[in-house]
């Protein structure tokens, strides 16, 4: 998958399906769609990682189509082990704060994402890590890197187009919970 930036830099992804298989479906499905093109990466945290989380140019928020069951081993599933690294791409789930227990955000992920520019153990086993950049980690280390105020972007960098190369995968529906 290829994100095309309105910087005209891009970004391109290798999804890993035999590790997150719903989780790359969801995202390959969104994608097609079109929900990616014109959302922004808006929040850039501590230069270790850049979240696209379904806000568009404008600064509105798009619902995702569903949410969809953590594939990271907190939540039973133990067949992803990806770990958090630079490059990594991560599906975002709704935060457990506000005291509530974190399992009641494990199967939560509706879209949202992030891309690492660092290690983050402590997202390794709690977050569904699904592919990696293979190209334009410049881009994403420059996003990360911009002026911020608290996590948000001050400029936030559009995704003009998602466009989707499936290589010979055969994606399924994705299976929604809610």
């Amino acid at each position: 998958m290829t994100l095309s930036l309105q910087s005209g830099e891009k970004i391109v992804l290798e999804l890993y399906p035999e590790k997150a298989p719903n989780t790359v479906d969801f995202f390959l499905h969104m994608a097609e769609n079109g929900y990616y093109d014109g959302k922004t990466f808006s929040r850039a945290v501590g230069n270790r990682l850049i979240a696209c989380d379904g806000l568009d140019a404008g600064g509105v928020y798009e619902l995702a189509g569903g949410r969809i069951r953590g594939e990271f081993s907190a939540a039973g599933f133990t067949q992803n082990d990806l770990p958090h690294e630079a490059g990594t791409i991560s599906m975002v789930r709704d935060n457990a704060a506000n005291g509530r227990p974190p399992e009641e955000s494990y199967h939560t992920a509706s879209g949202k994402f992030v891309i690492l520019c660092g290690e983050s153990p402590r997202m390794n086993g709690a977050y569904a890590a699904f592919g990696r950049v293979i190209s334009g980690m410049g881009a994403v280390d420059r996003i990360a890197a911009s002026p911020v105020m608290g996590e948000a972007l001050l400029r936030p960098m559009e995704i003009s187009a998602a466009e989707v190369d499936y290589r010979g995968y055969r994606p399924v529906v994705p299976t929604i919970v809610e």
